[in-house]
């Protein structure tokens, strides 16, 4: 999908992306079982120990963000992505921008999604990503607002100043 020692072109990094996102969101179905797995353990997280939760999610998940956030920072280091500092969060914003609406359509698999819907859902995502994370572009949220101080507000924000107390960091 994406080799780490050939990173795309620039003119081809939307459809290594949309590829990309189309064999993690294929794990669904070639991994059905799992993904049932996956249901039950999130249906039943309150009666879960947090212990169990954490070691399942270090078994699970942690490593497949831990490769994607790499995998974003390897074309950030190529100069086809601008993560604006956090690899992470990037990383994030790509898996809920390609799945989270199939999660929710298809309850993990379990009910079918029509190609063409779904191949819109990866498209549209990784379209959104790009926005906000292609290099060289700015995202239209932070030219508009510009930085955020200290309350989360950019400086062209007309929202009214929020206390801290009102944002659950009252020292």
């Amino acid at each position: 999908m994406l080799d780490p020692e050939r990173p795309p072109r620039p003119e081809d990094l939307e459809r290594d992306l949309v590829s990309l996102a189309r064999g993690l969101i294929r794990l669904m179905a070639d991994y059905a079982y799992h993904f049932a797995l996956v249901r039950h353990i999130h249906a039943e997280a309150d009666h879960v120990p947090p212990e169990v939760l954490t070691a399942w999610h270090e078994a699970g998940p942690a490593p497949v963000d831990r490769a994607l956030t790499e995998a974003l920072a390897r074309l950030e280091e190529a100069g086809l992505l601008d993560l604006h500092g956090d690899a992470a969060l990037a990383a994030g914003h790509f898996m809920a921008l390609i799945s989270h609406t199939i999660v929710q359509f298809t309850h993990y698999g379990v009910l079918p999604l029509p190609a063409a819907e779904q191949d819109r859902l990866i498209t549209g995502g990784v379209s959104a990503f790009l926005r906000a994370y292609r290099a060289g572009g700015k995202s239209a949220l932070r030219a508009s607002y510009g930085p955020a101080d200290d309350l989360g507000r950019g400086k062209n924000d007309r929202t009214p100043a929020r206390s801290r107390a009102e944002l659950g960091s009252e020292p």
